[in-house]
């Protein structure tokens, strides 16, 4: 089955900002940068003590001038991968990248918690996809690069589902956007 939460949006428009805010009841840092003496475990931390498998996949870098905040949530995970050595300006990996690993971690780990950190919409949005690839492929049009990423996105998500379905457990997968785009 599959539900759509129609009525969301994000806290912010910055990643290093909205996936804390996405995983915890209190992020570690406050959107001015200022710590918060109040900031609890995320849900990975939550799923372990759980009796889950933990995994951290990410698509992302660990540093960076805007990664490392979110790579201290990652540290709650028992398994951390970071899999694109390059930055958000530049191109490295795409999104499929990170499935391998997950079939990997799902194969060792019948009761498993994944937080797949994707690039996603991420601009520059041509980086965000196959050469090629999309219902615009080789164009150098932000708007329609955008357009092949979500496509890319999509594609990334059907083969997750898939993956799943395959699997033969019982899965939930929850996609979620940390934050959108002024294209």
């Amino acid at each position: 089955s599959l539900f759509a939460f129609k009525k969301t949006l994000a806290l912010t428009a910055a990643t290093r900002q909205a996936v804390p805010s996405m995983l915890t009841a209190q992020p570690l840092v406050w959107p001015d940068s200022t710590p918060n003496p109040q900031a609890t475990l995320s849900i990975v931390s939550v799923a372990a003590q759980a009796g889950y498998a933990t995994a951290w996949l990410s698509n992302q870098a660990a540093v960076g001038k805007y990664d490392g905040i979110i790579a201290s949530y990652a540290e709650e995970a028992s398994n951390i991968t970071f899999l694109n050595p390059s930055s958000f300006t530049d191109k490295g990996s795409v999104d499929e990248v990170l499935l391998p690993a997950l079939n990997n971690f799902l194969s060792r780990n019948h009761r498993a918690f994944v937080v797949l950190h994707t690039m996603g919409s991420h601009f520059n949005y041509q980086y965000r996809y196959p050469d090629g690839f999309g219902p615009y492929p080789n164009s150098d049009d932000p708007r329609q690069a955008y357009f092949n990423s979500i496509a890319y996105t999509d594609k990334v998500l059907d083969l997750i589902i898939e993956m799943l379905a395959n699997d033969g457990r019982r899965a939930v997968l929850v996609y979620a956007s940390d934050h959108g785009e002024t294209i």
